[in-house]
């Protein structure tokens, strides 16, 4: 099946699996490579992308932007709970 809409540019990055808003004009997303995950965020002022979590074999689900904190649930290192990712520190 085609999709025959008129927009068909990329805006976040290629194979994206999950994304979102995280304040000031930010997108934190997940994008697959070679069958592993990492996390980047995106500026959509200037397009500057980062790589937040490095690739890994992660099952990442749902983001929640929060006092500078990226919290999601997935799965990583076989153990399935809620964790964050600061944007001060990047830990």
């Amino acid at each position: 099946m085609k999709c025959n809409c008129p927009i068909s540019d990329t805006l976040i990055d290629k194979r994206v699996t999950n994304f979102a808003f995280a304040g000031g004009g930010k997108v934190v997303y997940t994008k697959i490579n070679k069958g592993l995950t990492a996390v980047f965020i995106i500026d959509l002022n200037t397009f500057k992308k980062e790589k937040i979590l490095n690739y890994g074999k992660y099952i990442i689900n749902d983001f929640y932007y929060s006092d500078n904190k990226i919290y999601f649930s997935g799965i990583i290192n076989n153990q399935n709970d809620i964790f964050y990712i600061d944007l001060n520190t990047k830990n």
